[in-house]
Formats: C-alpha cells, structure tokens, sequence
C-alpha cells in the first residue's frame, strides 16, 4: 500500500511539476515575442528617425546647391534658352549637375535609408531640386 501511494505521489509531483513547467515556458515565450516587439520597434523608431534626418539633410542641400546654381548660372542660362541662343539641355544637365552633388554630400547611411524608403534616390533628390527651383521661382515672382 505504501508502495502505491508513494508511486501515486510521484505521479502527481511530476504532473504538477510538467504542469509549472509548461506554464514557465509559456511565460518565457511571451516575454521573448514581447521583447523582439520592442526591439524592432526601437529599431523601427531609429530607422525613422534617420529617414526624417535625410529627408531634412537632402532639402537643405537641394535649397542651397540650387540657390547657388541660379546665382552663379541658371538665371542666365534661362535667358539664354529664352532667347534660342542655348540649348535646353544645357538647363536640363545643370539639374543632373545638382543632384550629382547633393549626392556626393549624402553620406552612405543617408543614401542607403532613402533608398530603403523610397526606391530611387536619384528620382527623390531629383524633385526635391525641382520643388526648390520652384519654390524659388515663386519667390522672384512675387
């Protein structure tokens, strides 16, 4: 008889012993996804936070390289196109120019997120520059 019961509390010990370790290991699950969760939102929040940076560092270039441009040569090149003393492809190639060397000041991890985010960084600084031309454009209009 003390057989049986020793064996019966055996039983039970190594049930609720399979029992609490089950739970534990729910537990530890879920602490694991929650964990992952925040990580990737962490990660996420840096990720747009570098994004919003070069989107704010890609405007204040494309603002400064196309103000310098039309000091130094769009404003005359304009005319001259006006005029038919130009090619209009000279005006086309001093936007390529411009975005060549909003490119060049871009670091890497700022080409890459804007790539990630965006697909085409050529496109994107490409209409930052022209929403700057205009912009500046609307300005000398007024």
């Amino acid at each position: 008889m003390e057989q049986a019961v020793n064996l019966l509390m055996d039983t039970i010990v190594t049930g609720v012993l399979s029992v609490a370790a089950a739970y534990a290991a729910y537990y530890i699950n879920q602490a694991a996804k929650k964990v992952k969760a925040e990580i990737t939102l962490k990660a996420n929040e840096n990720q747009k936070e570098i994004f919003n940076a070069a989107i704010d560092r890609v405007n204040k270039l494309a603002e400064i390289t196309v103000a310098a441009i039309e000091q130094t040569t769009a404003g005359t090149l304009r005319q001259a196109v006006k005029e038919g003393k130009v090619d209009r492809q000279q005006l086309i190639d001093l936007g390529r120019d411009a975005v060549l060397q909003i490119k060049e000041l871009l670091s890497e991890e700022y080409k890459n997120t804007i790539i990630d985010q965006c697909g085409d960084l050529d496109a994107y600084i490409s209409n930052a520059v022209e929403a700057k031309v205009y912009e500046l454009k609307q300005k000398q209009g007024a």
